[in-house]
């Protein structure tokens, strides 16, 4: 009889805290507002904000446990990296801006989704190729301008990796990165 009631109190107190280490609860500073970020690291989902789950993936090859998605706005032709380091809470949102054709690509995917033709990796695996084509080092850029630590004079949390790229001429951003700050939501 003792057994079973060492066991099920065992039971009882180590179970909440395996729920909770499944679900993170994230609040990041993100330019002038809050933003909540949920994982769900059973399913390898992440919710940031307003938007709906999307996978994630670990990095590979690292030291820290730093997990990243894609997402992309189709209305404004922008493909969206989030890299979210759980050792130090730095959420890096890195956009690249990709062109028509890819938009209606992913639509045609999405579309084959529905369907069940495809499967939702390939259309993860066609965001990582796509952010992959686009993306530009900044830091090597030579034919355009990169404005580095683009906040600094506005923002006491700016950090010194953000950049905004332009290419060519064009006045209009094509590449940007913001790093923002996160904390435990209790």
């Amino acid at each position: 009889m003792l057994n079973k009631k060492l066991i099920f109190f065992l039971f009882v107190l180590f179970l909440p805290q395996k729920v909770l280490s499944d679900i993170i609860y994230l609040s990041c500073d993100y330019l002038d507002r809050k933003i909540n970020i949920i994982i769900d690291i059973e399913n390898k989902k992440i919710k940031r904000d307003n938007y709906p789950y999307f996978n994630y993936r670990y990095l590979k090859n690292s030291n820290e446990t730093i997990i990243i998605n894609e997402m992309i706005e189709s209305d404004r032709q922008l493909l969206t990296r989030y890299t979210l380091n759980l050792n130090n809470f730095q959420n890096l949102t890195e956009i690249v801006k990709v062109t028509m054709d890819d938009i209606i690509f992913v639509r045609k995917m999405l579309d084959d989704l529905k369907d069940n033709k495809i499967k939702y990796d390939k259309i993860d695996n066609f965001k990582i190729k796509l952010f992959e084509k686009y993306w530009i080092n900044p830091k090597k850029y030579k034919d355009g301008r990169v404005v580095f630590n683009w906040r600094k004079n506005n923002s006491k949390k700016a950090d010194a990796r953000e950049y905004l790229l332009y290419k060519g001429q064009e006045q209009e951003i094509y590449q940007s990165l913001l790093v923002s700050n996160c904390e435990i939501k209790s």
